[in-house]
């Protein structure tokens, strides 16, 4: 059942029965009971209720009144499409704000209630456009969000949800937003700033948010392999008292942390209580699963997973296939095991558990002595899964012929360490991973696998955050393997932990060596891409223009990427191009360049960033009709967004509604900016167009206010805009008949700013003021000295004529002479 929106159902009842609302007057029994039916909960008879009042309602006003509460009647009782019908009639009433608003964003819930993904996001953000500092306006933002996180774009969805919290005005918003965020924070990676973000909502007085709010914090600690803290965290969230189905997840979770921790003995009391539902029944038989696979227990095993992998749809089930076959090849029911393998490979190709899969059929073909079934199983895993962490043993274990044994081929004794690391690696058990990999390296004889230890070393240190042991191990790797498949890869992975580190120029002379020795890998463009930046960080635009050429020259050798990396270092180095380009005012190369690329198909912040520098070189080449069409379609997309460059979409709308003299519009549009973007660099520029939107509208006196703002802004010292702002202060005095203080203003353009074209102009205004009250030879003064200093103005014949006339001016009167 969706909340209420507040009813305020007494101002509705009296605006409806008013007598200068009445005709015919409405009975006074129906309203009554229109308002006593809501008030209980009664939709269905309250809608019928509302559908009479709506019907007899004699002004748009209060039509849109009852229409709105004939929407919320519907959503209570489920009737979507006659709730959107309802919303889209108070929309069209044309009056009635307040409720015009909250229509507009139930319209976008709705969508998002029906699963109507994309017109919901456009919904929501239209809304947010029209109404950003609206109450529900956090609400939009949160649903965006979510749309946000299940389209993949992690940090839009941060970016959503923070605005939500920052603007909070409603309670269920922001907790609904850290809860959000949170997901998408352990999604993306980044469990230690779920804690900061849940806030404290882990100590909610209402129970359910409070349960979440636990378990998402008990997750992030798990994910950073803090097992006992985990352990206490999904203990506290699994004792609350409070029926919900999470409680039985906590009691899991907590299975999983002492798994972890390798008390096993635990695990059964911990999560025999569980009542078991389709999905969870999975993960408890999966659970208790691996504990019997960790105790070598193949028959308890088998029969756990067997059970784990009855339910298709969990997410455990690729898993549970895997280890079934697994314990069948342990307990040498090869005929079983190869059933279950054959079942994952074929319905789950694309599972991260396939290619374990592929290699149990190889050591099943390798111990029944079947040499044809091995090389079919061996051509699979190579040709369907190319970064399988199986090959190099494939490669050191190739098949013996005659052998009458199931031992690895001599030399490569390491195998079975490799083996268990692989495993320990597979399970989460880390640190036990690495020590089999050490040991494997350790190992005299051994050199076949080392590097592949290594690099798996290497990886498990990145991957735990420890950054120094794995830039030491890839730094090895690569000085003792030059000829490592994956060299590429590792120099980019140092390259990258190196900059983590503070150490650039390392980082800058790794990506120059990925560059010279391996020019054509997937990792080049990535590389080109940060030698780029780095030479724009210091302005040699001419060498960040050669790397950024190589990427796009990359780009157009190849039909399609080779990956969602790979789109993103494009679409990167485009930007970088652009802006570039931008600084050298090449506005018609920045068109050129995006119509060459196919940059449109894709969506994200950076297709946002490129539709701006689509707008931006339009706009600077003047065609501002076309601007203004991207620059509206480009804040819809970036709603709720805070990168820097996003307030130059509202400010670009501002600068171009005030070509148009719509100073409405600019008002609305500054104000906007004020309040979105107290921090935007360009504020002064917003200050200036108010100031302009002010006096179009008669408001001198305001308008010479937001003038002034521009002028004690410390950033404008010496820029145009503070000179086009004290030259506009003039203008409002000149058009009040001021003419002294708008002399005076003019002669501040004169002499404290430097720019010809102003000083020019505000000398024709003072002398024009000087003129006025009679002063024949100041003026002829500041025209001379106008003529003399800024001959080249624009203004230059005006300067002359005025010249002429105020020296005829002043012959004709003598006292002037005398001055």
């Amino acid at each position: 059942m969706k909340p209420r929106l507040p009813l305020q159902i007494l101002a509705i009842l009296f605006a409806i029965c008013s007598p200068a609302h009445a005709a015919p007057p409405l009975d006074q029994a129906i309203v009554r009971e229109a308002a006593k039916c809501y008030r209980e909960g009664q939709w269905l008879a309250a809608l019928e209720q509302f559908k009479v009042i709506a019907a007899r309602a004699s002004d748009l006003e209060s039509t849109a009144k009852a229409n709105f509460y004939l929407g919320e009647c519907s959503m209570q009782l489920g009737q979507h499409d006659a709730a959107k019908q309802a919303y889209l009639r108070v929309l069209a009433a044309g009056d009635g704000a307040e409720y015009r608003s909250r229509s507009a964003f139930r319209i976008g819930e709705i969508a998002r209630m029906t699963g109507q993904t994309a017109e919901a996001e456009l919904a929501l953000r239209q809304f947010l456009c029209e109404n950003p500092h609206d109450p529900l306006s956090p609400a939009a933002n949160s649903l965006l969000g979510d749309i946000a996180a299940e389209e993949g774009y992690s940090a839009k969805a941060i970016a959503l949800y923070q605005t939500a919290i920052n603007e909070e005005t409603d309670s269920g918003s922001v907790v609904q937003s850290r809860l959000g965020m949170a997901r998408v924070l352990l999604a993306s990676g980044q469990p230690n700033q779920v804690p900061v973000t849940l806030g404290s909502l882990t100590q909610s007085e209402d129970s359910n948010i409070k349960l979440e709010a636990l378990l998402l914090r008990g997750r992030a600690e798990y994910d950073a392999h803090q097992y006992e803290r985990s352990l206490k965290t999904f203990r506290l969230a699994s004792r609350l008292p409070v029926a919900n189905s999470l409680v039985n997840r906590a009691r899991l979770a907590a299975g999983w942390s002492l798994w972890k921790l390798a008390r096993n003995e635990e695990i059964a009391e911990e999560i025999g209580q569980i009542p078991l539902d389709a999905l969870l029944a999975t993960e408890y038989h999966y659970l208790l699963g691996m504990m019997a696979y960790s105790k070598k227990d193949w028959t308890t095993a088998i029969g756990e997973f067997t059970q784990a992998v009855a339910e298709p749809t969990s997410s455990f089930h690729d898993a549970a296939l895997y280890y079934l076959g697994e314990s069948c090849l342990q307990s040498e029911q090869f005929h079983q095991a190869k059933q279950w393998d054959a079942i994952l490979i074929d319905n789950h190709g694309d599972s991260q558990w396939a290619d374990d899969a592929v290699w149990t059929l190889i050591q099943i073909a390798r111990k029944s002595g079947d040499r044809e079934e091995f090389e079919q199983a061996s051509a699979l895993l190579r040709s369907r899964y190319p970064r399988s962490e199986y090959l190099p043993l494939l490669a050191a274990n190739p098949w013996i012929e005659n052998s009458n044994d199931n031992l690895p081929a001599a030399g490569t004794s390491g195998t079975a360490t490799f083996e268990e690391a692989v495993a320990f690696e597979r399970e989460g058990h880390f640190d036990a991973a690495l020590a089999a990999y050490s040991d494997l390296i350790s190992a005299e004889g051994e050199t076949t696998l080392r590097p592949e230890a290594l690099w798996r070393i290497a990886r498990l240190h990145e991957r735990l955050k420890q950054r120094s042991e794995s830039a030491s191990v890839y730094k090895r790797l690569l000085a003792d393997f030059p000829s490592f498949d994956r060299s590429a890869e590792a120099l980019i992975n140092l390259a990258r932990l190196k900059a983590d580190l503070g150490e650039q120029a390392i980082a800058e002379n790794l990506h120059k060596e990925l560059l010279e020795k391996f020019p054509q890998s997937p990792q080049a463009d990535e590389a080109a891409y940060w030698l780029a930046l780095a030479a724009a960080d210091v302005k040699d635009s001419e060498t960040a223009h050669t790397y950024i050429e190589l990427i796009l020259e990359s780009w157009n050798q190849q039909e399609e990427a080779t990956g969602d990396r790979h789109n993103l270092i494009r679409g990167q180095a485009l930007c970088l191009k652009c802006q570039l380009d931008a600084e050298d005012g090449r506005w018609p190369e920045i068109r050129k360049l995006l119509n060459s690329h196919d940059w449109k198909s894709e969506t994200g912040p950076i297709s946002s960033r490129l539709s701006y520098w689509e707008a931006e070189s339009d706009f600077r080449l003047g065609e501002y009709i076309a601007a203004r069409k991207k620059y509206e379609n480009i804040q819809l997309l970036t709603v709720g967004l805070a990168e820097p460059w996003i307030p130059m979409v509202p400010l670009r709308l501002a600068q171009l509604a005030s070509r148009q003299q719509q100073w409405k519009q600019v008002l609305e549009l500054v104000k906007d900016i004020d309040v979105s973007y107290p921090e935007f660099e360009l504020a002064y520029e917003a200050d200036y167009l108010r100031g302009r939107a002010l006096a179009g509208l008669g408001q001198m006196s305001k308008a010479r206010g937001a003038y002034q703002e521009v002028l004690q802004n410390e950033l404008t010292s010496g820029l145009e805009t503070a000179a086009m702002a004290q030259w506009m202060i003039g203008e409002t005095y000149f058009h009040q008949c001021d003419y002294e203080n708008a002399h005076d203003a003019y002669k501040q353009v004169m002499l404290k700013h430097r720019f010809p074209e102003w000083q020019a102009r505000a000398a024709l205004q003072a002398g024009k003021c000087a003129e006025l009250k009679g002063r024949w030879q100041e003026a002829i003064q500041l025209y001379r000295q106008a003529l003399e200093s800024w001959q080249d103005s624009e203004v230059a014949d005006q300067l002359s004529g005025r010249l002429e006339w105020s020296q005829r001016q002043a012959t004709l009167e003598p006292s002037t002479l005398l001055n």
